[in-house]
């Protein structure tokens, strides 16, 4: 081989002498390139040229890869960790931004206050009602006013002067009236008609025959029966022709 080796060479050194520059290095490229070919033909000889195999170093290369890839993994890591940190600020950011800037809870609801009663009209008559319906007042079509009149109660007995005898029930309530285009007025223009309703468990004991109306005289800070009126036992009624307004009661002197 080593001869054969040297043939070629000549040849090829002949060759380039006797050629133009161009194929010199043609000739020069081939000549670099002729090792490879000839370890192409001998594996034998081309092994050599590989030089010895070092697997410590090999190992080596293997931890060191290895070691790159644990880097990159941590560095992953360390992404991934900050993000999921930077993800879980914001949403306690978010939690109490929500939390501070809740609405109100709404007012209370506030009862809605209970509707006047209608003014009477001069000509007509108009009967005014408590809520339960016990107390009416009846104004005649007489009257020369237009009023409105209101029926309040309960009233607190503690605010009041003691009632003379015995206080049917909680009959104590209070008559308001005022001009429908003017200011209160401490009588009625003209007289009207009152009537208390009572039921059977509100006379007890009591005698109704002997149930009475009575009107806080003001002035004295007494009550005074009232001088028209009439009972009703059978019916459970008592009634009274008034002009005066303010607090009224039934009882059993």
């Amino acid at each position: 081989m080593t001869a054969l080796r040297a043939v070629l060479i000549l040849a090829i050194i002949v060759t380039m002498a006797m050629t133009p520059a161009l194929v010199r290095v043609s000739g020069v490229s081939a000549l670099m390139s002729l090792p490879a070919y000839a370890a192409t033909m001998t594996p034998a000889l081309a092994a050599p040229a590989m030089g010895p195999r070092h697997p410590e170093k090999d190992d080596n290369k293997k931890h060191e890869n290895t070691n790159d890839n644990h880097g990159n993994e941590n560095g992953n890591s360390n992404s991934n960790g900050n993000g999921n940190g930077n993800g879980n600020g914001n949403g306690n950011s978010n939690d109490n931004s929500d939390g501070g800037s809740s609405s109100p809870p709404p007012p209370p609801r506030q009862a809605a206050p209970p509707p006047q009663p209608a003014c009477s009209t001069p000509g007509q008559d108009l009967t005014v009602t408590s809520s339960d319906g016990r107390i009416s007042v009846r104004i005649f079509a007489s009257t020369s006013k237009s009023i409105r009149l209101t029926i309040r109660r309960p009233i607190d007995p503690a605010s009041v002067p003691p009632v003379p005898g015995q206080k049917v029930d909680d009959l104590l309530f209070q008559l308001v009236a005022e001009e429908c285009n003017g200011g209160p007025i401490p009588t009625l223009p003209s007289e009207a008609n009152l009537g208390v309703h009572y039921t059977d468990g509100d006379v007890g004991s009591l005698n109704e025959s002997n149930f009475k109306l009575s009107q806080l005289d003001s002035s004295a800070n007494q009550w005074r029966i009232v001088q028209k009126q009439a009972n009703d036992p059978a019916n459970n009624f008592v009634s009274a022709t008034i002009t005066d307004l303010g607090y009224y009661v039934v009882h059993q002197p």
